[in-house]
């Protein structure tokens, strides 16, 4: 969960997690910062089939709190890299959400 002291928790669900996040401008920031980089990209070709989409929706019975959900997907062949992919999502999140603590608004 991350709250205002940027303790978070990623829940997954199959191939989607999702973050909590204490306001939308957060969470937007979040997102724009995290959409910069492509999800993952072969060493090699420099193709995938690995796609992450983004969404942020608003907490039900909070007038801040707001939700990213994250939905990762690929092709069969590439499962193994879809791993590495939500791992460096995981790091730059909190890298983020480290950045944003320590500089706050």
């Amino acid at each position: 969960l991350c709250t205002f002291h940027f303790n978070f928790l990623i829940i997954f669900f199959g191939r989607k997690a999702q973050v909590m996040f204490p306001s939308m401008q957060y969470a937007e920031a979040a997102k724009n910062s995290i959409e910069v980089d492509p999800p993952f990209s072969e060493t090699k070709t420099k193709k995938t089939s690995i796609q992450r989409i983004i969404d942020l929706e608003k907490v039900e019975g909070s007038d801040l709190m707001c939700r990213m959900v994250i939905t990762f997907s690929s092709k069969e062949e590439e499962v193994s890299s879809l791993r590495t992919c939500v791992s460096a999502f995981v790091n730059n999140l909190t890298l983020i959400c480290e950045t944003m603590e320590v500089f706050g608004n």
